[in-house]
C-alpha cells in the first residue's frame, strides 16, 4: 500500500462522504450519529446501510449544512420481482434522497470487483457516534476517520450461477455509526464495498458519579462488508 496513493485516495473518497444523523432517543432536541453514508449520483443519492435507511427521521451534514433525507429504497434487494424466495437476496444497503435540489454532489465510483483474496488490502472512510452514548465518540466527534486493514475471509454469495457479489469479513476499525461506510481500494478510490456490522464487546465504565456504571462499546477490529456492485444496476434502474 503506497502512502501517497492513499492519502490522494481517502482525500477523493472523503469529499462525497457524510455523517446521517437522527434525533437521540432521550433527547429529541439533538441529534446523534446513527450511521455514514457516501454519494452515488450527482443529484444526490446516498447509499448507507439498511438499517440506517430505516429510522424514522434522517438528515445529513454536508458542507456544514444539515439537509433532510428521504428514503428511496429501504433495502437493496435482488430479485425482488420473483415469487420463489430462493430468487432473491437481501443486502444490508438502502439509498437515500437528499432534499438539495439546487446542489451538485460528487458520486463515487463503484467498483465490478467480484472476487477477493484474503491479505488484499482496503481502507474505510466513516463516522462514529457523537458520544452521549460511546466513548469513542466523545473523542472523535464530527471528524471523519480513516482506517486502513485487509480482507480476513470473502463469502460469494450465488443464486444459482448468477454471482451476486462476496461479503467480506475485514481486519480493521468500525464501530458504532460506521454503518454504510465505503470500503475502497486504497490505490484508486473505488468503492469495493459498505460496511454493515462489526463486532464489539461491552465493558462496565465509569459513570456520572463515583457510585455510578455505565457501559462502554469496544469495537474489536473486525468488521463486515456488503458488496455495492448492485447499486450500479439499481441506479442504472431507477435514477435517470
Amino acid at each position: 500500500m503506497n502512502n501517497t496513493t492513499l492519502i490522494e485516495s481517502t482525500e477523493k473518497v472523503a469529499r462525497s462522504v457524510v455523517p446521517v444523523l437522527s434525533v437521540f432517543p432521550h433527547a429529541p432536541q439533538k441529534l446523534m450519529i446513527c450511521g455514514t453514508g457516501f454519494f452515488i449520483h450527482e443529484r444526490g443519492c446516498l447509499a448507507t446501510a439498511s438499517h440506517v435507511a430505516r429510522l424514522e427521521h434522517k438528515w445529513v451534514l454536508y458542507d456544514g449544512t444539515l439537509l433532510e433525507c428521504d428514503v428511496m429504497a429501504e433495502q437493496l434487494t435482488i430479485n425482488k420481482e420473483k415469487d420463489d424466495p430462493r430468487m432473491k437476496h437481501e443486502w444490508d444497503i438502502g439509498v437515500l434522497q437528499v432534499q438539495a435540489p439546487q446542489k451538485t454532489f460528487h458520486p463515487l465510483q463503484l467498483s465490478n470487483k467480484l472476487h477477493f483474496r484474503r491479505g488484499e488490502p482496503i481502507a474505510q472512510y466513516g463516522y462514529y457516534d457523537q458520544g452521549v452514548k460511546y466513548k469513542v465518540g466523545s473523542i472523535t466527534g464530527l471528524n471523519g476517520l480513516l482506517t486502513t486493514g485487509i480482507v480476513s475471509a470473502s463469502t460469494n454469495i450465488r443464486i444459482g450461477h448468477i454471482e451476486m457479489g462476496s461479503r467480506l469479513i475485514l481486519d480493521i476499525s468500525a464501530g458504532p455509526g460506521s454503518s454504510g461506510s465505503p470500503v475502497f481500494d486504497p490505490d484508486t478510490g473505488d468503492i469495493l464495498g459498505m460496511i454493515v456490522s462489526g463486532k464489539e464487546k461491552q465493558v462496565l465504565g465509569p459513570g456520572p458519579s463515583a457510585t455510578e456504571f455505565k457501559i462502554e462499546h469496544i469495537p474489536l477490529g473486525i468488521a463486515y462488508s456488503d458488496p455495492v456492485i448492485h447499486l450500479g444496476m439499481w441506479l442504472q434502474r431507477f435514477v435517470s
